[in-house]
């Protein structure tokens, strides 16, 4: 039904459900990333960094590989389990009666974006598969989780 037919009324439910499921992807992207920055600094405080380690330069991070500290990489798998999680229930929070598609949105983004760090960054090679189980472990939770959020399945 185009929009143009839609009762006033219906025409602004339909913005206002837009809306809430733009902003609940946003908002779930932020909590997300806040999450992982919160956690990864508190970790640079217990676990530091070796002192002429450039984190931004991959060959940086190759040359000083085996100086990182294991707990290092536990607290980013931490950071990305908690992410992986708070962010699509955020998303779902907001979003509301909706079908479960904007958390599985921030879900695809952010495992892209994990994908992607650990492309682009040297890690231990138990890292791989640790993140996998991680974040697909925390995901599912988080989609399973929800109790405040009526999500119907469409």
């Amino acid at each position: 039904m185009p929009f143009a037919t839609l009762a006033p009324g219906r025409l602004a439910r339909h913005d206002s459900i837009m809306g809430r499921t733009v902003g609940g992807i946003l908002a779930g992207l932020v909590v997300a990333y806040s999450l992982i920055l919160a956690v990864e600094l508190v970790g640079m405080q217990i676990f530091p960094q070796p002192p002429d380690m450039n984190p931004i330069d991959p060959e940086s991070v190759r040359q000083h590989l085996g100086e990182i500290s294991v707990g290092s990489f536990v607290t980013v798998l931490v950071a990305w389990g908690l992410a992986a999680m708070c962010g699509p229930m955020v998303t779902r929070k907001i979003a509301g009666e909706h079908p479960k598609w904007p958390a599985l949105t921030v879900v695809v983004l952010f495992a892209a974006l994990v994908a992607y760090n650990l492309v682009a960054i040297p890690t231990p090679a138990w890292m791989i598969p640790s993140a996998v189980i991680v974040v697909a472990t925390s995901s599912v939770l988080a989609m399973r989780l929800t109790p405040w959020a009526r999500a119907r399945i469409s």
